[in-house]
């Protein structure tokens, strides 16, 4: 009977140790695979990041050029308006003058 208990309790400890080494191993395991997952993500998040800074960079360089074209168009149109104004008057000095001496 003590030979028997006592390959007993051998047998259950070898279960349990087994049983702990394959906790430890599914926990490394888990670690690991977590590590990797972790790193994938940052990797994508990252290069997410990039290509929104890049589409908002682009965006906002449309946004400038479009602001300035308007700003140049507007400057134009009041040059124009300005030449416009001057010509008549010199017109209008030259018709005046024209009658003057008539």
């Amino acid at each position: 009977i003590e030979v028997h208990a006592a390959i007993t309790m051998q047998k259950i400890w070898r279960r349990l140790r087994v049983q702990l080494q394959y906790v430890n191993y599914v926990s490394s395991a888990v670690k690991i695979q977590s590590l990797v997952r972790k790193k994938a993500a940052e990797t994508n998040y990252h290069r997410v990041m990039m290509g929104v800074i890049s589409l908002q960079s682009v965006a906002r360089g449309i946004g400038v050029r479009r602001k300035h074209g308007i700003e140049v168009h507007a400057a134009i149109t009041m040059q124009k308006i300005w030449r416009r104004l001057r010509v008549q008057l010199q017109y209008i000095n030259y018709m005046s003058s024209a009658v003057k001496i008539q």
